[in-house]
C-alpha cells in the first residue's frame, strides 16, 4: 500500500509539472474555447474513446456516468499524454511535440448498490504561435507589416459522480456534477516597418477571459445477457457469460459566466495610428451546446468486447460572449473498438495483457473558407498487468491493476479539400489504473 501511494503521488507531481506546458500546440484551437479533448481514461482511448456502453469492473469510465456502476474494487486513474504534430501548408511544414496531463480519477464502491466517484481532467485548450507577413498603405507608401498571433490557457473540469445497479444489475443509472473553470490568453501584434529610416510602429491587443460555471451529465446502461447461466445457486457458469449492453448519455452544461478584459498597447514612433481599437472590462458568458451520446457493446466477461457508439453536440447553439463565431454545427462523432485478453487466469503474464485497438471520425465545429474540418484517426494500445503472479481469492484485485498504453494516428483537415492547414499528428497515452479492495465484509466462522 505505502509503495501504491508513493508512486501515485510521485505521478501527480511529474503530471502536475508537465501541465504547465501548452496543452496544444494547434492552429485549429484559435476557434470556439480551443480544442476539446475526450475525458476518457487510457483504456478507451486505446478503443478509439469509446465508452457509452463499454463494460469494465477495474476502471473508470467518465464518458457515461452510470458505468461506474460497474466497479468492483476502489480505483485510482490517472494518466498523461504526449503529442507530436506536423503542420503542412501548401509551401511549408513544421513538426511540434507537446505533452500534459490527462485526467485523475476516484472510485468508491460501497458494500451495497451505490458507486461513488470523482476526478479532474482538462476539458479544451489554446495554444499556436502564428505569423504573417503583408503590405499597407501609408502616406502613399507601401510598408511592410508582421503579425503574429499567439495565445495559451484553457477549461478544466471538477466532477463528482454517483451510480447505481437496478433490476438485479441489468440497469444501471448515473450522474456527475461538474464544475468548469479556467483562462483564455490571446495576444495580436503587429509591427510595421519603415525601411527608409528604420524606424518601426507597433500594436499589441491583449484579451484574457475567465470564465466558471457547472453542469450536470447523466447517463443509462441497460445489459441482457446473450449466453451463459448460473449452475444452479453456485456462482460459476454452464459456460462464459456473453452480454449486450445498451447505453445512453446527456451532458447539459449551464452558462459558464465570467469577464473578458482587453488591453491596447501602442508604440506610435513616426508612421501614425495605424489602428483604434476598443478595450476595457465586458461581462458576459459562454454557452456550451448539450451533449447527447449512445451505444452498443457485445462482451464476453474477462475476454473480449467490441463496443460502437454516436455522440452529437450542435456547435451552432454555442456562444462567446457577444462574438460573431460563424461556427460550423458539426460535433457528430462515430466511434468503435474493442479489447481482447487471451487468458486472464493464465500463469504467463503475456496472457493476461489486454490488447486494445480502435477508430474514430469527428465531424468538428470548425469551418474555414466554408469549409468543415474533419478529424478522423486510428488507435491502439496494451494493458499490461501490474501484477506478474495470477489471481487467487484472496488477491483477485491485484489481477486488473494496469500499467495502460495507448496510441493514435490522426488528420485534421485535408490541403486537398481547400483548406489551408492539413495537421497530421500521433498521440500517446499512459495511465495507471490501481485496485485496491478498501471496504471488505469480513465474516468470523
Amino acid at each position: 500500500m505505502i509503495r501504491t501511494i508513493a508512486l501515485t503521488v510521485g505521478l501527480l507531481c511529474i503530471f502536475a509539472d508537465i501541465s504547465a506546458q501548452n496543452l496544444t500546440l494547434s492552429p485549429y484551437s484559435r476557434f470556439g474555447i480551443g480544442e476539446v479533448f475526450q475525458s476518457t481514461s487510457a483504456r478507451n482511448m486505446a478503443m478509439g474513446d469509446v465508452g457509452q456502453a463499454t463494460y469494465s469492473y477495474a476502471t473508470i469510465n467518465r464518458l457515461n456516468p452510470a458505468s461506474y456502476a460497474d466497479l468492483l474494487y476502489t480505483t485510482l486513474d490517472v494518466s498523461g499524454f504526449t503529442q507530436l504534430s506536423q503542420l503542412k501548408t501548401r509551401n511549408d511544414k513544421e513538426n511540434q511535440f507537446t505533452a500534459g496531463f490527462q485526467n485523475v480519477m476516484f472510485g468508491f464502491p460501497s458494500n451495497g448498490p451505490i458507486v461513488l466517484t470523482m476526478g479532474f481532467s482538462p476539458y479544451s485548450a489554446v495554444g499556436y504561435d502564428i505569423s504573417t507577413q503583408y503590405e499597407i498603405e501609408i502616406a502613399d507608401s507601401t510598408r511592410t507589416g508582421l503579425a503574429n498571433y499567439t495565445s495559451e490557457g484553457g477549461l478544466n473540469q471538477a466532477f463528482l459522480g454517483v451510480a447505481a445497479r437496478l433490476l438485479h444489475s441489468r440497469l444501471k443509472v448515473g450522474a456527475n456534477g461538474y464544475y468548469t473553470f479556467g483562462n483564455l490568453l490571446y495576444r495580436w501584434e503587429s509591427v510595421v516597418l519603415n525601411t527608409s529610416t528604420t524606424e518601426f510602429s507597433s500594436i499589441r491587443v491583449d484579451e484574457a477571459t475567465f470564465v466558471a460555471g457547472g453542469g450536470v451529465h447523466g447517463g443509462i446502461i441497460y445489459t441482457d445477457t446473450l449466453s451463459g447461466k448460473r449452475k444452479g445457486k453456485s456462482k460459476t457458469f454452464d459456460k462464459p457469460i456473453t452480454l449486450l449492453r445498451l447505453g445512453g448519455s446527456v451532458d447539459y452544461s449551464f452558462e459558464l459566466q465570467g469577464d473578458r478584459l482587453r488591453t491596447l498597447n501602442n508604440n506610435l514612433g513616426t508612421l501614425g495610428i495605424l489602428d483604434t481599437i476598443g478595450g476595457g472590462l465586458e461581462l458576459g458568458g459562454v454557452t456550451l451546446p448539450p451533449k447527447y451520446g449512445f451505444g452498443v457493446t457485445l462482451t464476453q466477461l474477462g475476454k473480449w468486447e467490441i463496443s460502437a457508439e454516436a455522440t452529437y453536440q450542435n456547435w451552432q447553439n454555442f456562444s462567446y460572449f457577444n462574438d460573431d463565431l460563424n461556427l460550423s454545427s458539426g460535433g457528430l462523432r462515430l466511434a468503435a473498438g474493442g479489447e481482447w485478453i487471451p487468458d486472464i487466469t493464465s500463469n504467463k503474464y503475456f496472457n493476461r495483457v489486454a490488447f486494445r485497438i480502435g477508430g474514430y471520425r469527428n465531424d468538428t465545429y470548425l469551418n474555414v473558407d466554408g469549409n468543415d474540418i474533419t478529424d478522423v484517426g486510428f488507435t491502439f494500445g496494451l494493458g499490461l498487468p501490474a501484477s506478474r503472479k495470477v489471481i487467487n481469492q484472496f488477491n483477485r484485485e491485484a489481477a486488473y491493476s494496469r500499467v495502460n498504453l495507448g496510441f493514435g494516428f490522426g488528420r485534421r483537415g485535408q490541403l486537398k479539400d481547400g483548406l489551408p492547414l492539413e495537421e497530421l499528428y500521433f498521440r500517446g497515452r499512459i495511465g495507471f489504473t490501481i485496485n485496491e479492495r478498501w471496504f471488505r465484509r469480513t465474516r468470523v466462522d
